[in-house]
């Protein structure tokens, strides 16, 4: 069973321990006391208590074994999801803002696809250069 991450009590004074988060990448702090009595400490409080319920769940609903896997069938066709078409933007139907975010968006796409061959044609020279 994984270890929740405890919280510091209100008006706490002692030594803490400060800490990153491996998960969401916060600083977080901790008691030395309870850093010192739990073997491992990676997660902040809301990120252990995450984990250890998706860690419950999944040993709640182990894998079905391998040799059930294999006598289930496939799905008919009739049991299949259909995945709904892409949708489209309606350009008459937008606001004046939202026609310049996309044009912004458009010319920063621009931009970046021109520096990008730019690039790529400065190291293609730099690579096949012929020293003088």
């Amino acid at each position: 069973m994984m270890n929740i991450t405890p919280l510091i009590p209100d008006g706490y004074i002692g030594p803490i321990k400060r800490l990153n988060c491996r998960v969401c990448g916060h600083t977080f702090y901790i008691t030395q006391a309870d850093y010192d009595a739990m073997q491992e400490v990676r997660y902040c409080h809301e990120c252990s208590m995450i984990l250890a319920s998706e860690v419950g769940k999944a040993q709640a609903t182990k894998a079905p074994a391998h040799k059930q896997e294999m006598r289930q069938s496939l799905p008919s066709s009739s049991q299949l999801t259909r995945v709904s078409r892409p949708r489209t933007i309606d350009r008459d139907k937008m606001t004046v803002e939202q026609l310049l975010e996309e044009a912004r968006a458009h010319y920063k796409a621009w931009r970046y696809t021109g520096s990008l061959l730019t690039q790529v044609k400065t190291s293609y020279r730099e690579r096949w250069a012929v020293p003088v």
